[in-house]
């Protein structure tokens, strides 16, 4: 047997070397490959003896690797530096093909202490790298492309992406360890998460459609699909949630649905409205011939006043049902909107009711495309709201803006404001709050507005007023900014 001064009985411990599961290979001083075993060999695919006495750093490693590894070794080899623990880096096998090994060093001294070589032993992961990258490249795909969240079996967030923080708008920090439940908009009955919940602890993916609420108190739609991940005993350790955001979507079915039932309705307005309209004009004219006929000192001359006003609050709501069952469409031409805004004022000031609300104008000199007469309908219906919302006494202002082709009229109360289940509501038709109404005021509104290619929304808070505003095309015409 022969004697080696860094490894030995030379024969005897390569036969222990070769029984490893993980490749050994031992280098002199040098970078001179003294021992390699069978795995090592297998890593390379080459025989032992293409190996052994060749230089490590030249031979077996990649070149823009070769020159900087060397001189690791070499300082090692001096002694400069410890051996790092571990470490992953390439090695080139027989076909030139790099596979990456993960390696774990020391170094090997003689009797008297000195540094003789080194002795690595090293696995192959290339394969499980390359699972790992794609794993990542998948992740990261998916990542880009839908809402991800993994629980645990209880059902506690672990992971959230991107997405997810920026639909729900929490942070990754406020939904980690946390569970789905502050999310819950509270439109799913109980019975909905039962059974969400014992479908996928049972092992088995769910699939269905999500209302959830964001930080905020919005809403928004999901359409989900939940994988358990279960151990050997078919036990969910945790849940993979995949979303895809469908909040477009079923704002745009629910908005078809209202259209399809306002059809509906307004056909059966439109004939109502009609079969009403000439019987209340024929007994309107009836009653004022009647009151016409009765002394003038005759008490009842006020009961038939009270009539004749009733039979005009009807007709004007009869007047609604018929302009909303039968919009017109607009008549458009050049519409100088601070005349508009003041003559609708002028047309505020006509009801005894608000005789103490006071509208104030201000904003640019310009011109808008639109129906004069539609247009002033809204805004005489926004000013009315307003009026009123302040029990018929306080300051209303409006105000205009232009910007990016467009004119925002904003008009703005003191009143006690909306709560946020009226704020909702407030554009559908036959939705009021008042003790008379026919609640078509706002929807009419923003017919008309949606008409014009204009978009209507309300900012509201309980007890602070309400701000409602309008967004229109501007016209071809904008005149010197100044006040109205």
């Amino acid at each position: 047997m022969q004697y080696d001064p860094i490894m030995g009985e030379r024969d005897h411990d390569l036969d222990y070397l070769n029984l490893a599961q993980v490749a050994i290979v031992v280098l002199d001083s040098e970078g001179r490959v003294i021992r390699i075993n069978r795995k090592g060999c297998g890593i390379l695919d080459r025989e032992d003896r293409d190996v052994v006495g060749k230089n490590w750093f030249e031979s077996f490693i990649p070149d823009r690797l070769r020159d900087r590894l060397a001189a690791v070794h070499g300082r090692l080899m001096a002694g400069d530096v410890e051996p790092v623990e571990y470490f992953e880096n390439p090695v080139v096998n027989r076909e030139g093909e790099e596979r990456l090994v993960a390696w774990h060093n020391t170094v090997l001294r003689d009797p008297e202490g000195a540094i003789v070589g080194s002795l690595s032993s090293g696995e192959d992961i290339t394969e499980r790298k390359r699972a790992e990258q794609e794993l990542s490249d998948i992740r990261y795909a998916l990542d880009q492309a839908a809402i991800v969240a993994i629980t645990d079996g209880r059902g506690i967030i672990r992971y959230a992406n991107d997405k997810f923080c920026e639909i729900s708008q929490f942070s990754r920090e406020e939904l980690i360890g946390q569970d789905h439940r502050m999310l819950n908009s509270g439109f799913h009955p109980k019975e909905f998460i039962r059974n969400l919940w014992r479908t996928i602890s049972s092992g088995k993916v769910w699939r269905g459609e999500i209302r959830n609420r964001t930080k905020g108190g919005g809403i928004y739609w999901v359409d989900t699909t939940i994988v358990p991940f279960t151990d050997d005993r078919g036990k969910p350790y945790q849940f993979l949630a995949i979303r895809s955001d469908i909040t477009d979507r079923k704002r745009a079915e629910e908005e078809l649905r209202k259209q399809e039932s306002l059809a509906r309705v307004g056909q059966m307005a439109a004939v109502v409205a009609h079969e009403v309209k000439n019987p209340l004009a024929g007994i309107g004219g009836a009653i004022e011939i009647i009151g016409g006929r009765l002394p003038s000192d005759s008490p009842d001359r006020q009961v038939v006043a009270n009539i004749l006003q009733r039979i005009d609050s009807l007709n004007r709501r009869v007047q609604d049902l018929l302009l909303f069952s039968r919009p017109r469409t607009p008549r458009i031409a050049t519409v100088h909107l601070p005349a508009l805004l003041h003559e609708t004022a002028e047309l505020l000031a006509e009801d005894p009711t608000l005789a103490r609300v006071k509208v104030e104008i201000f904003g640019p000199e310009l011109s808008l495309a639109g129906d004069p007469e539609q247009l002033k309908d809204v805004f005489l219906n926004l000013l009315l709201n307003a009026g009123q919302a302040m029990g018929g006494n306080g300051n209303i202002r409006v105000s205009a803006e232009p910007g990016n082709g467009a004119c925002r009229i904003t008009v703005e109360d003191s009143g006690a404001g909306m709560p946020p289940e009226v704020k909702e509501k407030i554009f559908e038709p036959f939705f009021t709050t008042k003790n008379r109404g026919t609640g078509l005021g706002l929807a009419i509104a923003k017919h008309i507005v949606d008409g014009h290619g204009g978009k209507i929304g309300v900012e509201s808070t309980a007890g602070r007023g309400t701000k409602i505003t309008v967004s229109l095309p501007l016209g071809p015409h904008r005149g010197p900014v100044g006040k109205a």
